[in-house]
């Protein structure tokens, strides 16, 4: 599915993973004392606030699902979220947050999601009736073949699909949605050449089938 989404950052890409009350293991390991709070003006302590709550819900039970080095990892992150983060400021509006999260099986997963700034706060970006959270998702910052400007690629998967979202960043704030599509039992495949990248569509023996052109967009 290719599709053409302008975002304005007016608000509307707000957070809607909704945190419902789910009390899990992790929780007796926390002191109430080192529960965060939010501050959506500062982009660590909200996001930091945000991850905390998001692994306090996700963890998968029970307990004895995960390795002691796994619970050891769980715990150590959601008692020091906001030393555990890593943020990567693209410019005053635009920010990259490396964190730790679950798949849908409850395992462990390192991946990066893009936030955005409006109004003096910061929020997970997202799209209305477009899903770019992708698991084990990571967030590239890239100039790409036959296009000017800077973009935003989303590339993450789970079992046999690969995923991808490439974002145009247009005055430094506002971002348009240029190609957002799932692959199944193929794979994409990056390459950098004279500073730009490129991008293909791989199948199983790494044999390049076609390329990601994104000429008339």
């Amino acid at each position: 599915m290719i599709s053409s989404i302008t975002v304005n950052c007016d608000g509307k890409n707000k957070n809607t993973l909704e945190q419902k009350e789910r009390i899990t293991w992790l929780r007796k390991y926390l002191k109430e004392s080192e529960l965060l709070k939010d501050d959506s003006k500062n982009l660590t302590k909200t996001s930091a606030y945000f991850y905390q709550n998001k692994i306090l819900i996700n963890v998968a039970e029970p307990e004895e699902l995960y390795s002691k080095t796994n619970i050891n990892t769980i715990i150590d992150f959601s008692k020091n979220t906001n030393k555990r983060i890593k943020i990567r400021k693209l410019n005053e509006f635009l920010a990259i947050i490396s964190t730790l999260g679950f798949d849908s099986a409850g395992e462990l997963l390192k991946e990066d999601h893009l936030w955005l700034k409006h109004d003096e706060k910061w929020s997970l970006f997202e799209l209305e009736n477009e899903n770019v959270q992708f698991p084990g998702q990571k967030v590239m910052f890239e100039e790409i073949k036959y296009k000017k400007g800077k973009f935003i690629i989303l590339h993450g998967g789970c079992c046999d699909t690969e995923s991808i979202a490439i974002l145009e960043v247009l005055n430094n704030k506002s971002l348009e949605l240029l190609f957002n599509n799932t692959l199944y039992g193929t794979s994409y495949k990056f390459l950098k050449k004279n500073g730009k990248l490129e991008i293909f569509e791989r199948d199983i023996e790494n044999n390049i089938i076609n390329e990601i052109s994104l000429e008339s967009h």
